[in-house]
């Protein structure tokens, strides 16, 4: 039996303010004699937003869910090597979003009020900020990712949190002028998902009328949270695990493993609702095959591609990308939902990921396609509002077993606002 929904889901913004991350240093590189106006802020980022609704600071950093809420804040500036020189830590309360707070103000004598001097400043490397995650014991010396090596626990995906950990960083400049404003956009380290369905005729279904559970989520993840990206040194690409954010983090709760049982708990109203959607969080995952990727494009074809596109950087393939998606299936995050249509109930999986359809016809990536458009479709990211809205017009599975095992395609579509992509179950 064919099944056939239609979904509205898009990418998300890694950042809204583009004043907080474009020029995160603004300032008159000219006036070297005011030290006085040398300033460093931080400003809680929002989470990026989906573009399947019209985006609103309410909807991208919830107050009253402690999204925007800084309870305990870590500044460091780091040396070239990574290690820690200096160290600031407050505990005063925060909880705005895209408002900056300034951490500190140099006086004229080039000193400031946390002990910090512009000279020492001006030495450093960069400059990390967690929020959040306190760390007790001496710290200066020690390298910043050895601090932080412990993995991060605690979230948990269906519940309200009391608090989000949050990291940003900034590399400095080889001369910082007197005259400055660094300001560091922080970000959290969780995803946030909110999956809302619609009927045939457009309208909402309410949230109480619909049951779901994220599947394969991650409780577990590094403070730094950063892309890892495999040096692709040879023609294969020898990782048999995903490697983002960290090989510790594996998938959890829900249709975790093969043999995994219809959760009874689906049944359950689902408690976690906003605006009539479901929401969860997780830390990011990763489901890419990375043995799937090569360096060694130079396939000619329909693209044109050839041995010059090659040598101009156009050298990753992956094996079979026409037919099958670069993934490890058992890692791969999403939802089961079980809806009525015409009147009866059917079990169907939502994908949470990015879509981006202008990549089907291409056969050899660059590394920044290979990161920002191909790894992105198998990646649940940090700080990134997946907002998912599902049109039920179709019947569904009759369990929720056969819903995750679908042949999936993609119609070839321009990603646009509110763009709407073709989903098919056999």
């Amino acid at each position: 039996m064919n099944i056939k929904y239609l979904i509205y889901i898009v990418l998300s913004l890694a950042l809204l303010a583009s004043s907080c991350s474009d020029s995160p240093i603004s300032g008159d590189p000219d006036d070297v004699d005011n030290i006085s106006g040398l300033a460093i802020s931080y400003v809680t980022d929002y989470y990026g937003a989906g573009l399947s609704r019209t985006p609103s600071e309410e909807t991208l950093c919830w107050s009253d869910w402690n999204e925007k809420i800084v309870t305990d804040l870590d500044f460091y500036l780091l040396d070239a090597d990574g290690k820690i020189t200096f160290r600031y830590n407050t505990n005063e309360e925060t909880d705005e979003c895209g408002v900056p707070h300034t951490i500190l103000e140099f006086k004229e004598d080039g000193t400031s009020p946390i002990g910090l001097t512009f000279e020492m400043l001006n030495e450093a490397s960069r400059i990390a900020i967690v929020a959040n995650y306190p760390v007790t014991g001496e710290v200066i010396g020690s390298r910043f990712d050895d601090v932080y090596a412990q993995i991060l626990t605690g979230l948990i995906p269906d519940k309200m949190q009391d608090y989000f950990v949050m990291a940003g960083y900034f590399d400095l400049p080889d001369q910082i002028s007197r005259y400055t404003n660094i300001m560091i956009p922080i970000r959290r380290i969780a995803a946030k998902i909110r999956l809302t369905l619609k009927n045939p005729d457009g309208t909402y279904v309410p949230a109480q009328n619909f049951t779901s559970i994220l599947c394969r989520y991650v409780t577990t993840a590094r403070i730094p949270a950063e892309p890892l990206m495999p040096e692709f040194l040879s023609s294969a690409v020898a990782s048999p695990i995903a490697i983002y954010p960290a090989a510790q983090a594996e998938p959890e709760g829900p249709c975790a493993g093969a043999d995994w049982q219809y959760p009874d708990d689906l049944i359950d109203a689902h408690d976690l609702v906003r605006d009539g959607g479901h929401v969860y969080y997780s830390y990011p995952a990763d489901w890419i095959d990375y043995t799937k990727v090569t360096n060694s494009c130079i396939r000619t074809g329909n693209t044109g591609h050839n041995d010059s596109d090659h040598n101009n950087g156009l050298r990753y393939e992956i094996t079979d990308l026409d037919d099958t998606p670069p993934i490890l299936a058992e890692r791969e995050v999403f939802l089961i939902i079980k809806a009525a249509y015409m009147g009866k109930q059917y079990f169907y999986k939502v994908p949470v990921n990015y879509r981006v359809s202008d990549i089907n016809d291409q056969q050899c990536f660059s590394r920044d396609d290979l990161t920002g458009n191909v790894f992105a479709l198998y990646r649940l990211q940090r700080n990134h509002f997946y907002d998912i809205v599902a049109l039920i017009d179709r019947e569904g599975a009759p369990t929720p077993q056969q819903a995750i095992d679908p042949l999936f395609i993609l119609n070839v579509a321009p990603l646009t606002h509110g763009g709407t992509f073709d989903y098919i179950y056999d």
